[in-house]
């Protein structure tokens, strides 16, 4: 019962646009991927770096910490937040994960 409630907040969730009802199908049930990383996922689409942003994006890489996208918006976030240590720490994982990426490769 919870995964159709949180299949719904999911759908209406994205197709308004509305993080709270994205959180909420997180919150419903985790147990799905795509609806947990969910709100991390809101803040790769919107592309618009801020504390907001990586706070949900670390959020999702502790849900998953070999998701290449996640950690591709924390890299790029966490840099042009000024924030090298972070965004270090991505690159060295997308390394290992993910090493022919064009990112990964242009930055070698």
């Amino acid at each position: 019962m919870l995964s159709i409630a949180a299949d719904q907040y999911y759908l209406i969730g994205w197709k308004q646009l509305d993080l709270k009802k994205i959180e909420v199908a997180a919150n419903l049930f985790p147990l799905d991927r795509v609806i947990a990383l969910g709100p991390a996922q809101y803040y790769v689409v919107k592309n618009y770096p801020s504390e907001e942003a990586l706070s949900y994006i670390n959020k999702g890489l502790i849900y998953d910490p070999n998701a290449v996208d996640l950690l591709q918006a924390k890299m790029t976030y966490s840099l042009m937040l000024g924030k090298q240590k972070d965004a270090t720490e991505a690159y060295k994982r997308l390394i290992v994960i993910a090493p022919k990426i064009a990112e990964i490769k242009n930055l070698k």
